[in-house]
């Protein structure tokens, strides 16, 4: 069922876009057959030439399909192969297919095996769009659903491999089973939510009626795992890489996808360390003010006039370049502390807006 916009034997390119805004010509064609698009008195005739941004008092319609304020657009000359069991909705070059589970030719997906449990729908704008370097397909071209090409989607379900499908990294934990699905994908995809947003994992609480196990997924299986992953994967891939890892291992093996750092319980390990390190500069500083006592002991030697003369410069060294020093230690510790493990410091290791278990 299509809901409107003209096929054109051509795509709807940038540069036709433009044309539609400025020029005062029919920006798909010109000559013979090709009427002016604009309504005024006196014709076509009584248009004058140059860019329609100079000549706007001479307006007084849209030019007809040209996609001007919200009018339908000239639509690429695309067909869309339909199963026999989809119900198509179709708007220019936007599509609402109900039907079972696709992700590219008829003879794919759990909707070709004649699965009864895999009902889709899939919300689809600018089929193929990307092909031919974004110039889209070639006019008269019948296209299955491309999940790489199509400029956006929204793909709902009910029996899916979700992750190859849309060609995904693979789960960390192995878990490819088919489960029912909604993949989301364009160039760019922004959730918000005003109050808050909440991705979670695992079954829900408060329902009653489902069992001793509680929450089933969706084919009435157990839920394993207690909290199953959440996995932030930057450029679709998860494979380790090499790095060098020092003189002593020149080829070190570094997993890409790691587990995300807990900040209350990061702060309190970095808070232990301190602690630590405090310990250790305490014990420095109790060994250097010893050695200074029983240098100065020493240097009372009538006898050998040379020991006086050797420790005080030796004194004076320690005091000048080692507890002097471990003072500085001591208090870029402290504003170490106060600026990564505090609240208020301005580095501080916990984020105070998004929180993970």
């Amino acid at each position: 069922m299509s809901l409107g916009g003209k096929k054109v034997p051509v795509g709807c390119t940038q540069k036709m876009l433009q044309d539609a805004a400025t020029s005062a010509q029919d920006p798909f064609g010109s000559g013979p057959g090709h009427s002016d698009p604009y309504s005024q008195p006196g014709g076509a005739d009584a248009m004058p030439a140059g860019p329609l941004a100079e000549n706007m008092e001479n307006v007084n319609s849209t030019p007809p399909d040209s996609g001007l304020f919200h009018t339908f657009p000239q639509i690429p000359n695309l067909s869309f192969k339909s199963a026999h069991n989809e119900t198509v909705i179709q708007s220019s070059d936007a599509y609402v297919v109900l039907g079972t589970d696709r992700p590219s030719s008829l003879a794919t997906g759990f909707g070709a095996i004649g699965s009864c449990g895999a009902n889709s729908i899939d919300l689809v704008v600018g089929r193929g769009s990307s092909l031919n370097k974004g110039d889209g397909p070639k006019a008269g071209t019948i296209l299955d659903n491309l999940f790489a090409s199509d400029a956006a989607r929204i793909n709902i379900s009910q029996l899916t491999n979700i992750d190859l499908n849309f060609g995904l990294a693979g789960d960390k934990i192995g878990n490819n089973t088919p489960r029912s699905g909604i993949g989301i994908k364009a160039d760019d995809v922004r959730i918000i939510g005003r109050n808050s947003i909440k991705i979670v994992t695992g079954k829900t609480s408060g329902f009653v009626g489902l069992g001793k196990g509680g929450e089933p997924n969706a084919l009435g299986g157990k839920q394993k795992q207690p909290a199953p992953t959440i996995e932030l994967i930057a450029g679709n891939h998860r494979e380790p890489r090499i790095v060098f890892g020092g003189i002593d291992n020149p080829v070190k093996e570094m997993n890409v996808l790691q587990r995300a750092a807990m900040g209350d319980s990061l702060r309190e390990g970095l808070e232990e360390l301190s602690e630590i390190v405090g310990e250790l500069w305490s014990a420095t500083f109790n060994f250097i003010l010893g050695q200074t006592v029983y240098d100065a002991i020493n240097g009372v030697d009538p006898l050998r006039p040379w020991v006086v003369n050797a420790s005080v410069p030796d004194s004076l060294i320690k005091q000048d370049f080692v507890l002097n020093s471990l003072w500085h230690t001591k208090l870029n510790m402290e504003f170490w502390v106060l600026n990564h493990l505090r609240p208020h410091g301005y580095r501080y290791v916990c984020s105070s807006n998004v929180k993970l278990t």
